[in-house]
């Protein structure tokens, strides 16, 4: 799925796509982040109740503070005729 979200941004916003394959490329190399990804892909299988979930949702919100501090993600501003 994410390979096909990749597409569409590329086909949608091909400058905006760049930017944030190139921040997702750079996150990989911590292994903090890595591991997110890796439980975030392992979650899918997890019982809705799971509490390991609400710890996992916890995580990616202190990680993606502690990256972009509290201004505006990557790609997040964007003028683009498709958000109108």
């Amino acid at each position: 799925m994410e390979g096909d979200l990749w597409i569409l941004v590329f086909a949608a916003h091909p400058d905006m796509a760049r930017e944030l394959f190139r921040d997702q490329a750079q996150s990989l190399t911590d292994p903090t982040l890595r591991q997110i990804y890796l439980d975030y892909d392992r979650a899918h299988d997890l019982d809705p109740e799971d509490p390991s979930i609400a710890d996992l949702a916890r995580r990616i919100i202190d990680a993606t503070k502690e990256r972009y501090g509290a201004g505006d993600l990557p790609g997040q501003a964007t003028t683009s005729e498709s958000h109108s």
